[in-house]
C-alpha cells in the first residue's frame, strides 16, 4: 500500500493503523530520528570493523557527561515499586491478557513489560498485532478464543497495569514499512505505534510511557 512518500506491505489490519494522520506522524519521527539512528549505525560498524582488524576501541575523551556535575532525573514513583511483570510479544493476544490479569492469589502488577525484541516475531504482522492488542487492552476490548483448548481469555475488571514497550534494536529495519524507498528503523515505527495509539490511553490515565531500547552499545 502507498501513501506518498510511506509503503507498507498489506499485512491484515494495516489498514487500521495507517492512517493519513499516523502517516504523517510517523514521517515527522524517522525524519528527525532516522539520521541518528543511521549515525549511531555507521558508528557501530567502524568499532566493529576496526576490532575485527586488530584494533581495541580508543577511550572516549572528556565530555560533559564524565566532566562535568550532572544529575538524572528523579525515577517515576511508577517504576520505583515493586511487581512489574516481564512478559512475552504484545503480537499474541492471550500472552498479552494473562500479563494484565490478576494472577492466581488474585492480585495484579503494578506494570507489564512485553517484549518485541527478542521473545516477539520481527515481521510486519507482529508489529502490526502488537499494536492493535495494545490499543484493544486499553479500550478493554481485547479478547481470545483458543477453540483448540476450548479457552476463552478476556481482560478482567480493575486497574490495568501500565506499560513499558522493549523495542526492537536500533540496529534493526522494518523491510516491509519504507519512507522514500528506504526501510523504516523497526524500533521508530514501535515506538510510533505505540505513542500514537495506546500511548494516549495511558495518558489520559495519567500514566507514564516507558521504553527499552536495546543494542544500544556505545
Amino acid at each position: 500500500m502507498s501513501s506518498g512518500r510511506l509503503r507498507y506491505a498489506p499485512v491484515d489490519g494495516a489498514d487500521r493503523l495507517f492512517t493519513p494522520a499516523f502517516n504523517q506522524y510517523l514521517l515527522a519521527l524517522a525524519d528527525r530520528l532516522g539520521p541518528r539512528v543511521s549515525g549511531l549505525r555507521d558508528r557501530r560498524e567502524q568499532v566493529l570493523r576496526s576490532a575485527l582488524e586488530g584494533q581495541q576501541p580508543a577511550i572516549l575523551p572528556p565530555s560533559e557527561a564524565t566532566a562535568s556535575d550532572w544529575r538524572v532525573e528523579p525515577m517515576p514513583v511508577e517504576l520505583r515499586k515493586p511487581g512489574i511483570e516481564i512478559s512475552g510479544p504484545a503480537s499474541i493476544a492471550p500472552m498479552l491478557i494473562n500479563a494484565l490479569n490478576p494472577g492466581r492469589e488474585g492480585i495484579r502488577a503494578e506494570g507489564d513489560l512485553d517484549d518485541d525484541e527478542d521473545s516477539g516475531g520481527h515481521r510486519l504482522i507482529d508489529s502490526v498485532n502488537s499494536a492493535l492488542n495494545r490499543m484493544g487492552a486499553v479500550e478493554r476490548t481485547l479478547s481470545h478464543t483458543d477453540d483448540a483448548r476450548g479457552r476463552h481469555y478476556t481482560l478482567q475488571p480493575g486497574d490495568l497495569p501500565f506499560f513499558m514497550h522493549r523495542e526492537r534494536g536500533l540496529h534493526l529495519d522494518e523491510p516491509d514499512v519504507t519512507i522514500d524507498g528506504r526501510p523504516v528503523p523497526a524500533a521508530i515505527l514501535g515506538a510510533a505505534f505505540t505513542l500514537f495509539y495506546a500511548g494516549r490511553a495511558q495518558v489520559e490515565r495519567n500514566q507514564g510511557i516507558y521504553f527499552y531500547v536495546p543494542k544500544l552499545e556505545s
